[in-house]
């Protein structure tokens, strides 16, 4: 710790300077569980795909320590997942590499997505489909998926 130097404060001290964007900078868990919500209500996920993401992301909170901000990036990227591909557990090889390609070649807002955005969607799905793999839950061999790339 620290010695205490005279005229200097700890950082809770210090009054907190807002931004004028500060709203956009907000991070709060429950906007990952809307989005599971939203998208389970409207089809997008399946009741077993929203138990699947709940747990990953759950164990990389306890095995991680991720933070509130990336659990929720992690569980937007899996419910985007699903406009690509099927529901987790019955994908096949054939279709997760035709998602792929639907991914590079799709557009946001009249914009293909940037490259950072299909490298990080693709990670994000390899760690998943390894965790669903190690837990029984999917038939994939874990050979085939550690290789993809973006």
């Amino acid at each position: 710790m620290l010695a205490h130097t005279p005229g200097m404060t700890s950082c809770s001290s210090l009054p907190v300077q807002h931004s004028p964007d500060r709203a956009f900078h907000l991070v709060k868990p429950e906007y990952g569980a809307h989005t599971l919500a939203r998208a389970q209500e409207n089809g997008q996920l399946t009741d077993e795909d929203v138990g699947f993401i709940r747990v990953f992301v759950a164990e990389l909170e306890s095995t991680r320590n991720i933070g509130v901000g990336r659990a929720n990036k992690i569980t937007f990227a899996l419910t985007s997942w699903r406009k690509f591909i099927g529901p987790y557990r019955m994908n096949t090889l054939p279709e997760l590499y035709a998602g792929i390609a639907l991914l590079k070649a799709a557009c946001i807002k009249g914009r293909p997505y940037k490259q950072n955005t299909i490298r990080d969607y693709l990670l994000f799905l390899k760690r998943f489909y390894r965790g669903l793999i190690e837990n029984g839950l999917s038939d994939l061999p874990r050979a085939k998926i550690d290789p993809l790339r973006a």
